[in-house]
């Protein structure tokens, strides 16, 4: 098992993971880089990264990525998305390898519930963190396919020849007037509505509602898992675009940081990056 997890204000992560499709492996190229927001103190953004182990006889293993986005402020955000992200990988690792490969949808939403019960009781503990939350966006690949489990305004990407599709909902209230009609798409972009979240982990009004998915990758396909201080800096167009430059998914991630940084963005930003390809012939 290789577990990254990552507190700071300027985080970085490289490596390389094996999975198997059929006969033939799959090398995942995953990086990410996460920054403080200029209105920030600290990086309320926690992103993990972890390969869990598997049956024997089997190359690679379940391939196990997050991003969570701490509300709350300083010290409770920070803490909270650590906790949360933290508790996934803590639950899944712990587990047996076959339950993993067989349960993979049940296990990722029990593990779900239970980083929010951890984020709620530590909040409870002192005053100063009452109520504090975190997004949770999770993705865990069992190559070919990718189990997606989400709540909050972070977002998973799949990148698949060149066009990129967000596989999450927004879960703010400015998406629900968007789908009520109330609100366009582009006021959206700018409406005050936007930060507010109705679904998240932590807190103490109602239990999350995790979005789950699941989609089959195909080989050259990527994942792009992201906290909106990065994605409210660029178009889907814009970020297809440089996700899809030939280049480590930890140079795509730096530049896509980099990059929001200079546009503005004033929101801490994390990007999380896996492509998928067969190795290079030796």
């Amino acid at each position: 098992m290789a577990t990254r997890l990552f507190p700071g204000e300027a985080r970085s992560l490289e490596l390389e993971a094996w999975q198997r499709e059929g006969s033939r492996a799959i090398a995942a190229d995953v990086g990410a880089w996460s920054r403080k927001g200029a209105a920030r103190l600290v990086n309320e953004d926690f992103y993990a990264s972890a390969t869990l182990s598997l049956s024997r006889g089997r190359v690679g293993g379940p391939l196990f990525l997050a991003v969570a986005d701490g509300l709350g402020g300083e010290e409770a955000g920070e803490r909270a998305s650590r906790l949360a992200t933290q508790s996934m990988v803590d639950r899944l690792c712990a587990l047996p390898a076959s339950r993993i490969e067989g349960g993979a949808e049940e296990l990722l939403q029990d593990a779900f519930m239970a980083a929010h019960w951890e984020v709620v009781n530590d909040g409870k503990a002192d005053f100063g963190r009452w109520g504090m939350a975190t997004t949770l966006t999770a993705a865990l690949v069992l190559w070919p396919r990718v189990h997606i489990i989400h709540a909050g305004d972070s977002r998973v990407y799949r990148l698949h020849r060149g066009n990129l599709r967000q596989l999450t909902l927004d879960h703010t209230v400015a998406e629900v007037l968007v789908a009520r009609g109330q609100l366009s798409r582009v006021a959206a972009r700018v409406s005050r509505y936007r930060h507010i979240l109705w679904n998240h982990l932590g807190g103490e009004a109602r239990l999350p509602e995790p979005q789950t998915a699941s989609v089959d990758l195909e080989p050259g396909d990527g994942l792009l898992l992201a906290t909106d201080g990065l994605t409210e800096a660029f178009r889907d167009s814009e970020l297809a675009e440089r996700v899809s430059r030939p280049c480590s998914a930890h140079a795509v991630c730096h530049m896509l940081i980099e990059e929001a940084q200079t546009r503005g963005t004033r929101d801490d930003a994390t990007a999380l990056f896996a492509r998928f390809d067969p190795p290079a012939p030796s």
